[in-house]
């Protein structure tokens, strides 16, 4: 009988086999506390920023099932390029999620969930109206203000406080920069008007450096949780964990993951990769480090054809040409070390495209150690 791989490396982490982030965890309990319980009500927002595959999701994923359970109403929006086309895009879009979501929860009285069906005709009503005989139509931020002060007048009698979630938020912030604004006075409003709503959302690192003049009270509005890779122990958790929740009698000593960890440096995506396929070659038993060194470099080619040959493919023959300079010298590169025509030009497109980082002035390295053991490689060449 073949055993059910427990490592899903195209899914964000399952709550149940969530590990790590002790200190984010922490600050996320006081501030769901605080958001529930202030009196006044004032509620704690929360910017979930890193690296991708460093574990945003998994996280807001994790925060959700813990205000579940203490009986919050939660919405996520999962945002694309094509839901932030516009800002009108986007509110309908929420409106179109918290109704849909809404529907889909067990456990939620039909009652209620019909009431969540007037609250969206009456939203769009609203969307659509026009003031005076000039048909002035309301802001997007005056449409989002008005549905959401609705759904909590209607729900609130059910529910501690109400938790609105974006992933992905960066794509908003890239069409749209200033409704970041039009975003922090729709929820200060509703604070000011004693609704528990709370606003989380995760984006990349420079998420917030699109925003034009960005003030320090929109800084302030959020609390910035920038997300590290894991250290040994939560990268042997990361590990050990989904085989403990399945019952798998399958042995990965600590040696054994302390390989897993440095060549991952602990970053969560690669490390669930690797162990989901160190899986794929042994279900049960013990792996000891000679059986891993053997079956690493199989892992590895899968790991290139999966992730690295796609970051190349992104990339213009330029710029392949100048991060094989880099795979050729230290980690830190120099600019001036870097023999390429226009390297600033094409660097900047590189960090862009998120191949490249910028450690200091002047000075760049690669986004991960294993891409560099790939460009380094026969299989890059």
């Amino acid at each position: 009988m073949t055993l059910e791989n427990p490592y899903q490396t195209e899914f964000p982490a399952d709550p149940k086999t969530f590990v790590g982030r002790e200190k984010e965890l922490s600050l996320y309990a006081k501030a769901l506390d605080n958001t529930i319980y202030s009196k006044p009500p004032t509620p704690v927002n929360i910017a979930v920023l890193g690296d991708w595959g460093i574990g945003k999701t998994s996280l807001i994923n994790k925060f959700a099932d813990i205000a579940e359970k203490k009986d919050c109403l939660v919405f996520k929006n999962t945002l694309t390029p094509q839901k932030c086309r516009s800002t009108e895009q986007f509110f309908y879009d929420t409106l179109e999620s918290i109704h849909h979501e809404m529907w889909d929860k067990s456990g939620v009285s039909t009652k209620l969930k019909e009431k969540i069906s007037e609250w969206k005709i009456e939203s769009l009503k609203i969307s659509g109206l026009t003031l005076r005989k000039e048909k002035i139509m309301p802001s997007i931020a005056t449409n989002f203000y008005y549905s959401l002060y609705s759904l909590w007048e209607k729900t609130k009698d059910k529910t501690k406080c109400i938790l609105i979630l974006y992933d992905d938020f960066h794509y908003l912030v890239g069409q749209s920069p200033d409704f970041l604004y039009d975003m922090r006075g729709v929820f200060q409003d509703l604070r000011d008007k004693g609704c528990r709503y709370m606003l989380i959302l995760t984006g990349l690192e420079d998420t917030f450096k699109h925003v034009r003049g960005i003030s320090e009270p929109l800084m302030r509005f959020f609390e910035h949780l920038e997300l590290n890779t894991f250290n040994f122990e939560e990268t042997k958790r990361a590990v050990e964990k989904p085989l403990e929740i399945k019952n798998i009698n399958l042995k990965i000593p600590d040696e054994v993951i302390e390989r897993i960890h440095n060549a991952t440096l602990g970053h969560p995506y690669f490390v669930k990769f690797i162990a989901h396929d160190l899986f794929e070659y042994k279900s049960e038993g013990i792996v000891d480090l000679r059986f891993f060194a053997t079956i690493y470099p199989k892992i590895f080619d899968h790991l290139s054809a999966s992730r690295f040959i796609k970051d190349l493919a992104i990339a213009s023959s330029m710029e392949r040409s100048v991060l094989t300079n880099m795979a050729k010298k230290e980690d830190i590169i120099k600019v001036k070390d870097l023999k390429v025509r226009n390297v600033g030009m094409h660097l900047s497109r590189l960090e862009d495209k998120k191949l490249v980082k910028k450690v200091n002035r002047g000075e760049y390295k690669l986004y991960h150690p294993l891409f560099k053991e790939y460009l380094s490689s026969r299989r890059f060449k």
